[in-house]
């Protein structure tokens, strides 16, 4: 019973993360329209959704994005933040109780 509250526990974070990430997708396209078209430019005949999450990650980490204040990144990274670390917290409380049995 506990492995499958984990496993259901990880899942909902890691469904709200992906939520998070395609609402700031979004509003990233309205917002910043130019910085987005140069996001989704695709050269390899990859998905242009593909390509634009892969570049919209490198940027929010080391590109033109994570230089920016916008409160929707910053609230996105504070949660992205915030969710890691409550995924780790919930593994380690499951391998402690993996261990205790």
């Amino acid at each position: 019973m506990g492995i499958i509250l984990v496993i259901a526990l990880m899942l909902v974070l890691l469904i709200a993360q992906v939520w998070m990430f395609k609402r700031l997708g979004k509003y990233l396209a309205k917002t910043y329209p130019d910085e987005w078209h140069s996001l989704a430019e695709n050269s390899l005949g990859t998905p242009v959704s593909s390509v634009s999450n892969a570049n919209l990650s490198k940027s929010l980490e080391t590109g033109y994005f994570s230089t920016l204040q916008d409160k929707q990144i910053v609230q996105f990274k504070r949660f992205k933040k915030v969710n890691v670390a409550l995924g780790l917290a919930i593994t380690a409380v499951a391998v402690m109780l993996a261990m205790k049995y």
